[in-house]
C-alpha cells in the first residue's frame, strides 16, 4: 500500500470531516483494523451501541464507506485512516494471514471456518449462499435466508447503512445474472428484495433514505428483466406484484412494475385482481386504498392506449369525489367527447374537498376556451368560489392567467383582485399581486401580516425600491432580518440591506443590530455598516464570533480601523482557543498579524495577560514560543 501522507488525508475529507476523526483517533475510538492490499477495514466506535465498521481504499485518491448513518467520507474514515498511518503495527495483515492459509492442510482449514461460523452465524449464510450459486445459476432458498437475516427485527437509524451493505451485495448477485442475461433468474432475486425491502421498511428509521434507495433500484433492474420476459411469465407475477403494490404506501415506485408485465392481453386479469382489492367504503385509510388502486387501474389502461376500458371501468366503479370525475372527463376528452367531459367537471367542482386542484384547472381551461352564450349551468359567484379556492392553493404562474382570461371575459377582474387581496392566504396573495403589478397591494398586505418568511418580504421591498418607496422598502427589509429562518442571499438582499443602511437613522439601525437572527443575514449587514458606524460593525460581529472563520477575521482586520480589527482579533483568539485544540493553529495565525498592527509595548501586555489566562495550555504555548509570539 502506498505511503499516504496527513494532508492528503486532509484533503480528501475535507477540515470539518478531518478535525472531527482526528478527535475520534486521539481518543482511542478506534478498535481494530485489517489491511489487505491497497484496502483497510476496521471498527471505529461512535454514537451507537455497537462499532461501525469501516472500509477504506487507498489508491491515488482515498475513498471510505462506513456503516455509520453518513455512509462515506466520514470522521470515523478519517480515524482509521489516521490509525493505519500513525499505528501501522496495531493492524493485522490480511494478505500475510492468507498467505498462511495456503499452507494449512483441508482439516486445519474446516476448524478454523467451523469456529468463525460459530462466533458469527450469518457466516453461514453467506458461505451457503456462495456455495449454493457455485452449484446451479442461483438458490433462491439460499438467497432469501440472507435476506431475512439480514433485515431482521427494528432497523434504527444507525443501523440502517449495515443492512443496506448487505442487500447491496445480494444486489450484486442479481446484477451479475442480469448481466448474464439470465434475466428470470435476476428478476427473481430482485423481486425478493423489493418484497422485503418493502415490508420491512416500516419499521426502519430510513431517514437516510439508503433503504429506499435500494428498494427503488430494484423496482429499476426488475423492470428492465421485464422487457424480454415471456408473456407466461408476465401472467404468473400479477398477483405477486399486485399484493406489493397494494401493501405499498412509502413512494418506493413498485406500481411500476405492474406497468412492466401489463399489457392488451393480460389487464382483464390484472382488472380483475384489482377490482377485488378495491375498498368500497370505510374509514380514510380505506378511501387512500381505493385512490391509489383506482388510479393505478385507470392509468394501466390509459398507458396501454384502451381508453374506452379506462372509461368502462371509472363508470363501474362510481363518483365519490373529485379525481373520479377527473379521472372521466380524461377519459372521455381522450374519446374527443369533450361536452360529456365538461358535464362532469361542471358536476366535480362543486364537490366542497381539499387536495388535487387539477380538476378546478381543468374546469377553467374549458371556461376559457367557451365563449359566454354557452356557459349552459355556470354561476358567475359559483366561478368567483372555484377561482379563489384553486388560487389559494398554491402560487402556480400558469394557472393565474387563466383564471384571469376566465374573469377578464366576465369583466370582474378588479373585483377578483380585491378578493385575491383580503381572502387569499398571504403567501399565495402576495406573489399573485405582484404578478400582475399590483405592488402598493402587496406593500400593505405584506406589512400587516407578522407570518411572512423573508423570501417574500425580500421580493416586495425589491418591488416597492422599483416604484421608488424607498421607506416601503427599508421597513420590509428590517422585517426580512428579523426572520429567524434561512435567508437567500441574492444580490437584491444585499442592495436592499446597504439601503437600509445608508437611509435609516439610529434608532432602527440598532433595531436591525440587535434582532437580525439568521447568521448570513448578520454578515451581510454588518459588511453594510462598515460604510455607517464601525462601533455597530463591532457590536454585530462580537455577536457572531462563533460562526466567524479564518478567512473572515482576516478580511475583516484588513477592512476595520486598527482599533476595532484589535478588538476582533482578541476577542476571536480567546473563544477559539477555549473551542478545540485543533484550532490552535488558526489562532496563532491572527495572532501573527496582531503583532503586527500594536505597539510591543501594547502587544507584550496582551500577551503577558494571554499566557497567564491559558497556562494550562501547554500545547499552545509551546507552538506560540516556536515562532516567537512570546
Amino acid at each position: 500500500m502506498k505511503d499516504i501522507k496527513i494532508h492528503e488525508i486532509l484533503q480528501a475529507f475535507g477540515e470539518v470531516t478531518f478535525n472531527r476523526g482526528m478527535d475520534y483517533f486521539e481518543n482511542g475510538y478506534v478498535e481494530m483494523g485489517v489491511k489487505k492490499g491497497n484496502k483497510l477495514v476496521g471498527t471505529v466506535h461512535g454514537a451507537a451501541p455497537a462499532p461501525y465498521k469501516v472500509r477504506v481504499e487507498i489508491t491515488d485518491e482515498i475513498y471510505s464507506k462506513c456503516t455509520c448513518p453518513v455512509g462515506r467520507m466520514c470522521k470515523h474514515g478519517v480515524a482509521l485512516t489516521l490509525q493505519w498511518v500513525n499505528k501501522k503495527s496495531t493492524f493485522s495483515d490480511a494478505d500475510h494471514i492468507i498467505a498462511s492459509l495456503k499452507e494449512k492442510d483441508k482439516k486445519e482449514l474446516l476448524n478454523i471456518v467451523n469456529l468463525m461460523v460459530e462466533e458469527d452465524p450469518f457466516l453461514a449464510s453467506k458461505l451457503m449462499s456462495s456455495r449454493e450459486l457455485s452449484e446451479s445459476k442461483v438458490n433462491l432458498e439460499a438467497i432469501s435466508r440472507r435476506i431475512n437475516y439480514s433485515t431482521h427485527g427494528f432497523i434504527d437509524y444507525y443501523e440502517v447503512s449495515g443492512v443496506v451493505n448487505e442487500l447491496e451485495d445480494v444486489k450484486k448477485i442479481a446484477d451479475n445474472l442480469k448481466a448474464g442475461e439470465y434475466f428470470k433468474e435476476a428478476s427473481e432475486i430482485y423481486l425478493l428484495m423489493i418484497e422485503k425491502g418493502a415490508d420491512i421498511y416500516g419499521n426502519t428509521d430510513d431517514s437516510s433514505g439508503l433503504l429506499g434507495d435500494v428498494v427503488m433500484e430494484c423496482v429499476e433492474d426488475f423492470c428492465n428483466c421485464m422487457e424480454g420476459a415471456r408473456a407466461e411469465e408476465k401472467l404468473d407475477l400479477i398477483p405477486r406484484l399486485i399484493k406489493i403494490v397494494e401493501n405499498e404506501n412509502y413512494g418506493l415506485d413498485t406500481d411500476d412494475m405492474l406497468f412492466a408485465v401489463a399489457s392488451q392481453d393480460n389487464m382483464h386479469l390484472i382488472e380483475e385482481e384489482l377490482l377485488t382489492r378495491i375498498p368500497q367504503s370505510g374509514d380514510r385509510r380505506s378511501e387512500y386504498q381505493r385512490e391509489k388502486l383506482v388510479n393505478l387501474l385507470f392509468y394501466l389502461y390509459q398507458g396501454l392506449n384502451l381508453h374506452a376500458d379506462a372509461l368502462k371501468v371509472i363508470v363501474t366503479l362510481g363518483f365519490k369525489n373529485k379525481n373520479d370525475y377527473l379521472r372521466i372527463a380524461n377519459a372521455l376528452m381522450d374519446e374527443d367527447r369533450k361536452k360529456e367531459a365538461f358535464g362532469y367537471v361542471k358536476e366535480g367542482v362543486r364537490l366542497k374537498e381539499k387536495g388535487d386542484y387539477a380538476l378546478d384547472e381543468l374546469y377553467f381551461k374549458f371556461l376559457k376556451q367557451l365563449p359566454l352564450e354557452k356557459w349552459v349551468d355556470v354561476k358567475e359567484d359559483e366561478v368567483m368560489e372555484i377561482a379563489l379556492r384553486l388560487l389559494d392553493s398554491r402560487f402556480d404562474t400558469k394557472v393565474f392567467p387563466l383564471i384571469k382570461i376566465v374573469f377578464m371575459k366576465l369583466g370582474r377582474y378588479n373585483e377578483l383582485i380585491q378578493a385575491i387581496k383580503s381572502e387569499c392566504r398571504v403567501e399565495v396573495a402576495i406573489p399573485l399581486l405582484l404578478h400582475d403589478d399590483h405592488v402598493e397591494d402587496a406593500i400593505e398586505r405584506a406589512l400587516t401580516s407578522s407570518s411572512l418568511p423573508s423570501s417574500l418580504l425580500i421580493k416586495v421591498a425589491m418591488a416597492a425600491r422599483k416604484k421608488g418607496k424607498t421607506a416601503d422598502a427599508v421597513n420590509l427589509t428590517l422585517e426580512a432580518l428579523k426572520d429567524r429562518w434561512p435567508i437567500k442571499i441574492s444580490e437584491n438582499f444585499i442592495e436592499l440591506t446597504k439601503l437600509l443602511v445608508e437611509t435609516s437613522d439610529n434608532k432602527k439601525l440598532e433595531e436591525a443590530i440587535d434582532q437580525v437572527r439568521n447568521v448570513s443575514a448578520a454578515k451581510v449587514l454588518a459588511n453594510a455598516l462598515l460604510t455607517r458606524d464601525q462601533e455597530y460593525t463591532m457590536r454585530l460581529l462580537e455577536r457572531l464570533l462563533k460562526d466567524l472563520d479564518l478567512d473572515e477575521i482576516k478580511w475583516y482586520m484588513k477592512k476595520l480601523d486598527a482599533k476595532y480589527a484589535i478588538e476582533l482579533s482578541k476577542s476571536w483568539i480567546s473563544y477559539t482557543v477555549n473551542r478545540s485544540h485543533v484550532h490552535y493553529d488558526d489562532a496563532i495565525d491572527i495572532m501573527g498579524m496582531l503583532k503586527e498592527i500594536m505597539s510591543k509595548a501594547k502587544y507584550r501586555m496582551y500577551i503577558q495577560d494571554f499566557v497567564t489566562a491559558n497556562k494550562g495550555k501547554k500545547k499552545l504555548l509551546n507552538k506560540m514560543e516556536g515562532i516567537d509570539l512570546i
